[in-house]
């Protein structure tokens, strides 16, 4: 954070910089707590963060730029958790979905035996 704050100082470039180190860790941060649940270690979520990176960039941006509209933001706080709640499910179901199609084509294979 203090970091963030000394390259905030450097003309033109800085507050671009912190914006963007900003957005990225908020859409990283929306989905931390789902992936301590899901016993992902450190190595684990940054591959999943890598693997996700716009979606997380497009995710934390529109969060942060809610986030900076007075009187809105209370209520945006809220929301952007819940989003983040609904994308986790999202990503839940379609990891299920695909364990079963792999489920199923390994019963097909089976039954052709």
């Amino acid at each position: 954070m203090i970091v963030l704050c000394l390259v905030d100082c450097i003309p033109f470039i800085g507050p671009v910089l912190v914006f963007y180190f900003r957005v990225t860790s908020k859409g990283f941060l929306a989905h931390r707590r789902y992936f301590v649940l899901k016993g992902y270690n450190k190595t684990k979520m940054k591959q999943a963060f890598k693997a996700n990176r716009p979606a997380y960039i497009a995710f934390g941006l529109a969060a942060i730029l809610f986030e900076m509209m007075p009187w809105v933001d209370i209520l945006i706080i809220f929301t952007n958790t819940i989003g983040a709640a609904l994308w986790a499910v999202d990503m839940e179901n379609k990891e299920r979905q695909a364990l079963h199609q792999i489920e199923d084509e390994y019963i097909v294979e089976l039954a052709s035996f």
